[in-house]
């Protein structure tokens, strides 16, 4: 990786139940970011220089295995992606 980049990538937990998961990331305002976020949107914030992306959300019913086994994520899968 590159000084001063980032990149993330994040899933939301949908193998049980969840009442309230938050994700939040800030990054300086004054740079450009691309932002993929297919099933919550961020509420977006700028404090004090700061553009802040805050993501909420809950899970309260457990998705059926599709198959036997752990499941990898899959960029499908992905429900936050930012760099």
């Amino acid at each position: 990786m590159i000084p001063s980049q980032f990149w993330l990538a994040m899933s939301f937990d949908r193998a049980s139940v969840v009442l309230n998961e938050k994700l939040r990331v800030s990054v300086p305002a004054s740079r450009a970011v691309r932002l993929a976020s297919p099933t919550v949107q961020p509420q977006v914030t700028e404090q004090d220089g700061q553009r802040i992306y805050q993501w909420q959300t809950n899970n309260l019913k457990v998705e059926e295995a599709k198959s036997s086994g752990a499941k990898k994520a899959q960029p499908a899968d992905i429900a936050v992606g930012l760099s």
